[in-house]
């Protein structure tokens, strides 16, 4: 009897979706554009390499505040106000913005700190040099692997 539950259960487990969701997943508003790629790829790459979530872009072309408080993306980079917490600073401009998925759901618990530790390495002379590297042809992804793995970051 013991055979033909584990022989049941390890049919099952072959003969089920392989199209599955893997792990959670968060909605980056971007431009479109070099910036929008750059962007994506920093958080995207230190992400999945950190906490194992997987970071999707969402090309915007209207306020972020909007689309963030509508929960119809989870974050972006967007000029900043008074009173707004910023989680990363990539430049003058350029401030990551969270809404209430990321703060305040438990699946994302290790996305906040992660956020914290790469705001605290990712200076604005990185993100202005390797912008400049996309505007110039680079891809966006290679480029941010490259330079997590030669900062020892990831």
């Amino acid at each position: 009897m013991k055979t033909l539950l584990i022989l049941i259960s390890l049919i099952c487990a072959l003969t089920a979706p392989t199209d599955a969701c893997f792990g959670p997943k968060l909605y980056l508003g971007v431009p479109s554009g070099p910036a929008g790629e750059l962007q994506h790829a920093l958080i995207s790459i230190y992400l999945k390499e950190k906490t194992g979530t997987e970071v999707d872009a969402v090309i915007i072309d209207q306020d972020p505040r909007v689309l963030i408080g509508n929960e119809q993306i989870d974050f972006a980079f967007v000029t900043p106000r008074e009173n707004e917490t910023a989680l990363l600073v990539l430049s003058a401009d350029a401030v990551l913005l969270a809404g209430k998925r990321i703060l305040a759901t438990l699946q994302f618990t290790t996305t906040i700190p992660a956020l914290a530790k790469l705001g605290q390495q990712l200076q604005p002379q990185h993100y202005a040099q390797l912008l400049e590297q996309v505007r110039q042809g680079a891809a966006p992804l290679a480029l941010v692997r490259q330079f997590y793995f030669d900062q020892g970051w990831i």
